[in-house]
């Protein structure tokens, strides 16, 4: 393992939404756009990636956490956030090049193998860690139907933009309701008790 100074008691693991849309969003990102844009893209999902290889303890960006001034740095609570910033801005980038570059067929066939592999990965996760204490299974059926019909409306949207059925701005409409519609339930207020 990589180490750390703070790990999680047993059985009860550091859980964070980012989002399902936002993440399918990510992958788009690059789609089309100047070099500036591209530069905007590599910065993000540089930072993005090594927070997200700390955050899961991948060895040799892990250890820098053995140095003497950042041993005593916990960093889960300082890397969440900045994950998800990373992960909003290329969102961000990928609901802009959804609407003024439109989306390729490749980039589609992506968005849905990502959505199958990241539908897959929730049903083991959910399985295999039932001790794990995450707001969102009181009510596990619930939620897998809200995500799955957020993760179906997507697809469409991806897949209507790469066919040409849908304008930019209608296909950015619908994905920017569909992220606010995952989103929400977030702030409930008995989440966090």
């Amino acid at each position: 393992q990589g180490g750390s100074p703070y790990t999680p008691p047993a059985g009860d693991l550091p859980i964070f939404d980012i989002g399902l849309a936002p993440i399918l969003l990510a992958v788009l990102a690059s789609s089309g756009g100047s070099a500036s844009r591209r530069r905007f893209v590599l910065v993000f999902a540089i930072g993005g990636g090594y927070v997200l290889a700390r955050l899961f303890g991948v060895p040799p960006l892990h250890w820098v956490g053995y140095l003497p001034v950042l041993r005593e740095v916990h960093f889960i609570p300082y890397g969440t956030p900045a994950l998800a910033l990373a992960v909003a801005a290329l969102a961000a980038a990928g609901v802009d090049g959804v609407v003024r570059h439109g989306v390729t067929r490749r980039r589609a066939v992506a968005v849905t193998i990502l959505v199958i592999a990241l539908g897959a990965w929730a049903v083991w996760f959910v399985a295999t860690h039932q001790r794990t204490r995450v707001w969102m299974l009181r009510s596990p059926g619930f939620e897998a139907l809200r995500l799955a019909l957020l993760a179906v409306l997507v697809v469409g949207v991806v897949w209507a933009r790469a066919l040409g059925a849908l304008r930019g701005r209608m296909a950015g409409s619908l994905i920017l309701a569909a992220v606010v519609l995952e989103l929400l339930p977030l702030a409930r207020v008995d989440r966090l008790q």
